[in-house]
């Protein structure tokens, strides 16, 4: 969710972003004490500093191989397709890497992606016991 503060000295408004990602809807609520601002501004601080610290949690349990961590990663990240997952994965006994793109998480203890650098059509399916460890979240340079 998104959110905004509109003051012009006089008058502040609270902008949120709500709704389906296909269908999303701006919420305007008139704000008549500055206090009320400075107590919303806090609150999504405090949440947005939350969040960024459960991503930095996930992001080290899938470095040591924690597939539900890395399916977390993938539902809040994966569909940004300007980022590249690094990937360390098991394949026929051998531990190879993987840079992949355009993942998702497609049934419980499932992940497809697509490759970087690879003229693949068909999407790759990752599982759990092909899962090694995560390496990097880097965006497409």
């Amino acid at each position: 969710m998104s959110f905004f503060v509109l003051f012009n000295s006089r008058q502040a408004a609270w902008l949120s972003l709500g709704g389906e990602f296909a269908a999303s809807v701006w919420t305007k609520t008139a704000i008549t004490d500055l206090s009320e601002a400075e107590t919303r501004i806090t609150h999504t601080a405090d949440a947005v500093s939350g969040y960024a610290d459960e991503c930095e949690a996930a992001f080290a349990l899938a470095t040591c191989g924690d597939f539900d961590a890395l399916v977390g990663l993938v539902a809040a990240f994966g569909g940004n397709a300007g980022l590249t997952f690094s990937l360390s994965v098991r394949n026929g006994g051998n531990i190879g890497p993987a840079r992949a793109f355009s993942l998702k998480v497609t049934a419980p203890g499932v992940i497809t992606y697509r490759v970087r650098g690879a003229g693949v059509k068909h999407r790759i399916e990752l599982r759990r016991e092909g899962f090694h460890g995560l390496r990097a979240i880097e965006p497409l340079t």
